[in-house]
């Protein structure tokens, strides 16, 4: 569910759609897709211990990789400025009935596909979210 509520959050925001229209897709790049496109993929979730009477606090952290791939360098930087714009320091309803108490940027690098020649922004972020 917040995979599909993360795709909802990206596509609803306009900055990123003017550049990649609906090319949001979740674990791999579409193999005609035109560029620039976004590829989400979910590669950990921890639900950490609540020091409290109950033990569990009911949220969930959700480790996102975004990538940002573009024809160009600088059209997967620009991309990835417009993400990070989008989701660091999110609070509150992410999209749908997902609870986001934060969403924090963790790290970010780039990658060329040797085979293709496109460029990608990796983008990685934590979501602290309600487990729904």
């Amino acid at each position: 569910m917040i995979g599909s509520s993360l795709a909802a959050y990206l596509l609803a925001q306009s900055a990123i759609t003017t550049l990649v229209s609906t090319r949001i897709d979740p674990l791999v790049l579409r193999q005609a897709s035109a560029m620039p496109a976004l590829v989400f993929t979910k590669i950990s979730t921890s639900r950490p211990a609540h020091h409290g009477a109950s033990g569990y606090g009911g949220y969930e952290v959700a480790r996102f990789q975004i990538d940002c791939w573009a024809t160009t360098y600088a059209g997967a930087k620009a991309l990835g400025q417009k993400v990070r714009a989008a989701l660091e320091g999110k609070q509150g309803v992410l999209s749908g009935a997902v609870s986001v108490n934060a969403i924090l940027f963790v790290t970010e690098f780039d990658d060329l596909e040797p085979e293709t020649q496109k460029f990608r922004l990796i983008q990685q972020y934590d979501i602290f979210h309600n487990e729904a």
